[in-house]
């Protein structure tokens, strides 16, 4: 799960799922630059020539977390839509959650 979206300036935003710590996913400028639990939604921003990561960085607590998608404002800022965090399982990998 996860999404992409591009603001006014054509920055690339994207969300998703990661079971990489820090010592393998490119962390940059936040917004948590620590891997905190079994796997966590990160965010993205990619400049509007793809030339450079602006910022990429973890979202969640110390259980599974999964990202549902993103919308971008034009303030400019990322806002996690409703179903952005969908679940924090504690239960193991695989396992239903509700």
């Amino acid at each position: 799960c996860g999404g992409a979206a591009l603001d006014a300036s054509n920055n690339l935003y994207v969300a998703g799922r990661t079971d990489s710590t820090e010592a393998s996913f490119p962390v940059t400028n936040g917004p948590d630059l620590t891997f905190n639990g079994d796997s966590d939604v990160f965010v993205a921003r990619v400049n509007a020539d793809g030339s450079a990561l602006d910022y990429c960085g973890y979202i969640g607590g110390s259980r599974h977390e999964y990202g549902g998608g993103l919308a971008v404002d034009r303030c400019p800022g990322v806002r996690k839509r409703p179903s952005f965090l969908i679940s924090r399982c504690s239960r193991s990998p695989g396992a239903s959650c509700s």
